[in-house]
């Protein structure tokens, strides 16, 4: 198994999962996301078995936090731990890239109770909710990961 920035080969295998496990309705903004990172614009990565792409995680630095952006698994391979370490890659590349970073977040639909409780069994906690953020009529619960840091 192996964890590395994907690259543009790649993209119709990354965004046939992102359809699968978050839905065609989020096509045009998955499709630019991956342009992003695929052309090293913006940061993600790709969890492969030989040349099969399991799964993909991207985030974003925003003011002084990171916010995971999106994290998806093929379906066949969820709830296997894969996820789990794509996060744990997140944090070590994010936190590495950007030491002077104390907060992760992540946004997910306040009805998507896996994904809330996957978040938390990572570390994240529930830091806030909010109306009509992205979709309207749609709360959204923000959760958040303090980074440890030594002084």
């Amino acid at each position: 198994m192996k964890i590395q920035r994907p690259c543009t080969k790649e993209k119709e295998q990354i965004l046939e999962i992102l359809k699968e496990d978050i839905g065609k309705e989020y096509l045009e903004d998955m499709v630019n996301e991956v342009d992003r990172v695929v052309e090293g614009k913006q940061d993600g990565l790709v969890l492969k078995e030989g040349k099969e792409i399991l799964g993909y995680i991207s985030w974003q630095r925003k003011i002084k936090t990171i916010y995971l952006e999106t994290i998806a698994v093929k379906k066949e391979f969820q709830r296997k731990g894969y996820g789990r370490i794509l996060v744990s890659s997140f944090l070590e590349h994010a936190t590495r890239k950007n030491p002077d970073i104390e907060v992760l977040n992540v946004i997910t639909d306040a009805d998507a109770k896996k994904a809330i409780s996957f978040y938390q069994s990572c570390g994240f906690q529930v830091s806030g909710s909010v109306n009509n953020e992205f979709i309207p009529d749609t709360p959204q619960v923000h959760l958040s990961l303090k980074i440890n840091k030594q002084k």
